[in-house]
């Protein structure tokens, strides 16, 4: 008699898992393999497609994947940028802090049009052959690209069947996931399928989701053959053969679709029992370093058992269920738990109208008293440059746990629905087992060969006959330090700083202290070290949505660059000719050392050589207008704050914001400055606002002439490698808002930081284009390591005048 029962078990908890693998359980060997934290990165950019003259402007979040919390270890983020066929043509070093970075790219007027790859990176990566470099695809316009270049080739497909838990058994119930894709990987949406077995009756139809995807379920018999028949919309049949059927084994099944349960169900045969040599069965549940365990009792006669599991017993986000039979793993299975405790949802308010920009509140719901950090990218409504597949979701969530390419993975958390979450769980069947092989847990031996960066090692060594009188240095105040004294090595006058910070290009002054305490130029030999791998270029993933492959001829689709997209701001030879004698000495007197933008050159005061003798420091100009007043902690500390009665005030030195303290200020000498721009109404900030408005302090090309006789007791170094500076967003001067190229490829604003209160609202403000719809896509993460990832459509039309509140 066939024997046949089902039991139906509700848990509410798990016990520890101390089945042992050598000498560590299964649990214990798993933690071991996850002790150390791993790195993921995610890049949001302002949009997908750039032509010349504009710059590529992007946000960076850095992710604790074990400890699910921004990754807080590495300062130092690797960002390059490659062409389609793997050549580098940008290489740059980002600060990373509290888990972000922001940085911009400058289109390169001699890169050709085409497909590039932006990668972000870090040393600490590289300790994981698991763990992989973020790779995002964007596109330059040129004269013109093929839209859909990669389909100049001949069409075939390519239909792959995925047993659920990796078996087919005989006489088993078995749950079969399914993909249809073409030549280059893409999924293919079919009109339907069906399997037919050798005597020709037909055992079950099916069809897929517009991916390509789905899954059917059957009772495979050993001995039977099955053809699995799916046809096209174009007419064409595509033929297979099922899997490899096994006579003996267990098969494992997981419906994820309930509201509050998850139910894990296990099936059999006899032939199973019949032949059992080990009868120890157990279900791990894993994320990360964590796991869970289930013993499983199979009784011999009974072939099938249904675990009822509590939604809120499994892990956030990705879950890696195992079956295991003694040691051995035998089957396996992903699900993605509990979307919904995992994210943040943000509001709008109505636009309000001040001057020229719109500005708009931002609420975050379900505050919970934790920091969020957000980025903004403002696009008119129909833009055609915001193609990307993924966002922080699926990035941070999905990608680091799967094995295979997943195309246009950002639908599954865009809108999420019932459908989309039985899609996502569709495509985790169809991955298969975990990209975290259990051969590699069980014989981890997790070690650190890459250090977590945090700067650079600034070495060196004194040099010249009076060495021996120096027995310390004094580094002068620099973008990312305050002041301070380090020792000397008296046995070989050699001084190590293993952590320091020093922007591209940045010029540091050094002094020697005498025994004495006098401040002597010293002769000194100095080295930076950047402790960097180079990892060679991989394309490990899909680009792009799902093309439209029917029909495609290699003339079509054609990517043309907008003509006269930004305006023209170059001379014609007849204006340069005619130069008139003020644009000669507009020229003669552009001494500053940097681009200066034209609003906080017009309303900036220049630097005469009067002001530079009766004020001769920053520090000391600033405190002479009576507008200031400073907090000066030294000796006790090296901070120096600047603020008014309004609040702290923000200070940038050549367009870079001093994020550290303002101590720079007390020895940057006046001589060296060339404007000094004062800003009480926080123009250009936006959300980075400060109540106490903010200084933007621009130094000279060459400093004022000083005294020749006098001896300087510093020396300077200049840093060719170091952090690349942070820029404020610019529109490169579009010809007109209201073109239909500015609506397909321009940028309104970029707003890489949104600060919010202890409400949870924060502020944005952008330029009045007169569009009448536009579309903010905002990505972010909180201190709880939460995810933000939402597109907000506004109308402007109805913008109002009234002051925008808290």
């Amino acid at each position: 008699m066939y024997r046949f029962f089902c039991f139906f078990l509700f848990f509410t908890g798990f016990i520890n898992s101390q089945d042992s693998i050598g000498s560590f359980s299964v649990g214990e060997a798993n933690a071991e393999y996850f002790k150390l934290p791993r790195e993921n990165l995610f890049l949001h950019l302002n949009k997908s497609t750039y032509v010349d003259g504009e710059e590529i402007w992007f946000k960076g979040y850095a992710y604790d994947q074990k400890n699910k919390l921004p990754s807080l270890g590495t300062n130092n983020i690797n960002i390059e940028l490659f062409t389609d066929a793997g050549k580098s043509v940008y290489k740059g070093l980002f600060l990373a802090t509290k888990g972000s970075f922001i940085g911009n790219i400058k289109i390169d007027s001699t890169w050709v049009g085409g497909t590039y790859y932006l990668r972000a990176s870090t040393n600490w990566m590289n300790n994981f052959d698991n763990d992989q470099p973020y790779y995002k695809e964007l596109k330059i316009l040129k004269e013109s690209i093929p839209k859909n270049r990669e389909l100049d080739v001949d069409i075939s497909y390519d239909f792959q069947l995925f047993p659920e838990g990796g078996h087919l058994v005989s006489g088993v119930k078995s749950v079969l996931g399914f993909k249809l894709t073409n030549t280059i990987g893409y999924g293919v949406e079919f009109e339907y399928g069906e399997v037919i077995d050798d005597t020709g009756k037909g055992i079950t139809t099916f069809k897929c989701n517009h991916l390509g995807m789905g899954k059917f379920t059957m009772i495979p018999v050993l001995g039977r053959k099955y053809e699995v028949t799916v046809y096209l919309k174009n007419g064409e049949e595509i033929k297979v053969f099922l899997p490899k059927i096994e006579p003996k084994g267990f098969v494992m099944s997981v419906n994820n679709a309930l509201t509050d349960n998850v139910h894990i169900e296990l099936g059999t045969n006899l032939e199973t029992f019949d032949n059992l040599t080990d009868n120890k069965h157990y279900i791990l549940i894993r994320q990360n370093h964590l796991s869970k365990k289930i013993s499983v009792d199979f009784e011999s006669d009974v072939l099938e058992k249904i675990f009822s599991l509590k939604r809120q017993m499994f892990f956030k986000g990705i879950n890696t269920i195992t079956l295991f039979q003694g040691d051995s793993p035998i089957a396996e299975r992903l699900i993605f738990n509990s979307f919904d405790e995992i994210s943040r949802n943000v509001e709008i308010s109505n636009p309000i109208v001040e001057k020229d920009s719109l500005a708009f509140k931002l609420n975050l719901l379900n505050n919970d008293d934790v920091l969020y950090d957000l980025s903004v990218s403002v696009l008119p409504e129909n833009t055609k440059s915001y193609n990307f597949i993924d966002n922080i979701y699926s990035a941070l969530l999905l990608r680091p746990y799967v094995r295979g390419v997943i195309e246009d993975e950002k639908y599954y958390f865009t809108n999420i629905d019932a459908k989309k979450r039985y899609d996502l769980d569709v495509l985790l069947i169809t991955q298969g087992w975990s990209k975290y092989r259990w051969e590699d847990i069980f014989n981890a031996n997790p070690k650190i060969s890459y250090k977590f960066n945090q700067g650079m090692v600034f070495k060196g060594k004194l040099q010249g006959s009076n060495k021996e009188d120096v027995g310390k240095l004094y580094i002068y105040p620099t973008l990312y330090h305050p002041a301070r004294f380090i020792e000397v090595d008296k046995k070989d006058y050699s001084f190590t700083i293993p952590s320091f910070f020093a922007g591209k290009g940045e010029t540091i002054k050094v002094s020697g202290v005498k025994h004495n305490g006098a401040f002597v130029r010293p002769s000194i030999y100095i080295q930076t070290y950047l402790d960097q791998f180079k990892i060679p270029f991989g394309r490990v993933f899909k680009f792009l949505s799902n093309p439209d492959i029917e029909g495609v001829k290699e003339t079509e689709n054609i990517i043309k660059a907008p003509q006269n997209f930004i305006a023209d701001n170059v001379q014609v030879l007849e204006e340069v000719l005619l130069k008139t004698e003020k644009e000669e000495k507009q020229e003669k007197e552009n001494t500053s050392s940097v681009a200066i933008n034209k609003y906080f050159k017009d309303n900036s005061t220049k630097i005469t050589k009067r002001m530079a003798k009766d004020f001769p420091t920053v520090l000391d100009y600033l405190q002479s207008l009576g507008t200031f007043y400073v907090i000066d902690q030294r000796p006790f500390s090296a901070d120096i704050t600047i603020a008014t009665n309004n609040g702290p005030v923000k200070i940038f030195l050549d367009g870079r914001e001093l994020r550290v303290d303002n101590s720079i200020l007390s020895v940057t000498r006046t001589s060296e400055i060339d404007r000094i721009y004062i800003d009480k109404v926080n123009y250009g900030l936006g959300a980075r606002s400060s109540f106490g408005g903010s200084v933007r302090i621009y130094t000279r090309k060459l400093p004022f002439s000083e005294n020749k006789n006098i001896v300087s007791n510093s020396t300077q170094y200049k840093f060719k490698k170091g952090f690349e500076p942070v820029k404020e967003f610019y529109n490169p001067g579009y010809s007109n808002y209201l073109d239909i190229n500015f609506i397909d490829y321009g940028a309104i604003y970029w707003q890489p930081t949104i600060f919010f209160n202890e409400k949870g609202i924060g502020k944005l403000k952008i330029p009045n284009t007169g569009l009448d719809n536009i579309k903010l896509f905002i990505e972010g993460m909180a201190s709880d390591g939460s995810l933000i990832s939402k597109m907000l459509e506004v109308n402007t039309a109805n913008a109002t005048s009234k002051t925008l509140d808290n």
